[in-house]
């Protein structure tokens, strides 16, 4: 590549193609996850994940010159990886108890949530159509996993599931806002890296604590687990490059293709026919989070 060609700024489509490249990557890593807990524990899943992932990075890293990380940085990702090992316990459990779709659908309340997190904790000027958001992304919720509430009192498998993919979402979001307070002074790369090694260091005895040999049950299907590493590295590389080149209620409005991956997968791979129920309350949770994009 020439000087002149490396110093072009990219077209305006590039961020979005490349996001949504992205989230493809990423939904099929969420597949191969749910694949994975049908025969092994969420700890070890999750730690084989973070730790591909971290190993995965180091090289792009190393073509960055990313210089050592200032203590700041390093105590804000330990926190914030705190949520993130929420959210990929609780997801990968979801996964676990509900269909590929369903469980995405759940976790697409997380935008509305951001809004007001961001609020709450960082004091973030707000649209006046926040609360519609919110309102209307609770209405599809309750539409997509309605009858698993009214059984609260008799819990389900599926209740699980939906308690797990709520929680996700909750912790998601939390995650997001932590994230964005530093995204001014933190790389791409170096987020990515860091959160990876500390989901890792924090996995690796919540996994020794269930399985008693972390890691060795997964054997048997490596190249899963080495995949799901290497495409969770790629997907969030890709959507850090992609965010720092667009604004980022464009990009945040891509993620939504994932539920169009995550049905279209769930029906090739799994034979998971999403409900109307399903389809109709992921309809209002897109609706209800895009009324986060109407400029204020």
């Amino acid at each position: 590549m020439t000087s002149g060609s490396a110093a072009r700024a990219p077209s305006s489509h590039a961020p979005v193609l490349v996001a949504t490249f992205g989230i493809f990557v990423l939904t099929v890593m969420d597949s191969l996850l749910k694949k994975m807990t049908q025969t092994h524990a969420v700890p070890d899943i999750a730690l084989a994940r973070y730790l591909v992932a971290a190993l995965a990075c180091l090289p792009f890293a190393a073509m960055a010159g990313m210089r050592r990380p200032s203590l700041a940085a390093i105590k804000a990702q330990a926190i914030r990886s705190l949520a993130v090992l929420a959210t990929a316990l609780l997801f990968i459990t979801a996964l676990k108890h509900l269909p590929l779709s369903e469980t995405l659908t759940l976790t697409f309340l997380a935008p509305s949530l951001v809004a007001l997190f961001g609020r709450a904790l960082l004091g973030e000027r707000v649209s006046p159509l926040t609360g519609w958001s919110i309102a209307i992304s609770f209405l599809g919720v309750l539409i997509v996993a309605g009858k698993d509430i009214a059984q609260w009192r008799d819990p389900t498998d599926d209740l699980v599931g939906v308690a797990a993919a709520l929680g996700a979402a909750v912790a998601y979001a939390l995650s997001l806002v932590w994230l964005r307070a530093r995204a001014q002074a933190d790389g791409v790369v170096q987020t990515v890296l860091l959160q990876n090694i500390f989901l890792t260091i924090y996995l690796l005895p919540i996994a020794a604590w269930e399985t008693g040999t972390p890691l060795v049950g997964l054997a048997p299907d490596w190249p899963f687990a080495l995949a799901i590493g290497v495409l969770g590295a790629a997907g969030h590389l890709l959507l850090g490059w992609a965010y720092r080149r667009a604004v980022a209620a464009t990009i945040g409005a891509v993620e939504y293709t994932g539920l169009i991956w995550g049905l279209l997968i769930g029906i090739v791979w799994f034979g998971e026919w999403p409900g109307v129920n399903v389809l109709l309350g992921a309809a209002l949770i897109v609706g209800g989070s895009s009324l986060l994009l109407v400029k204020r």
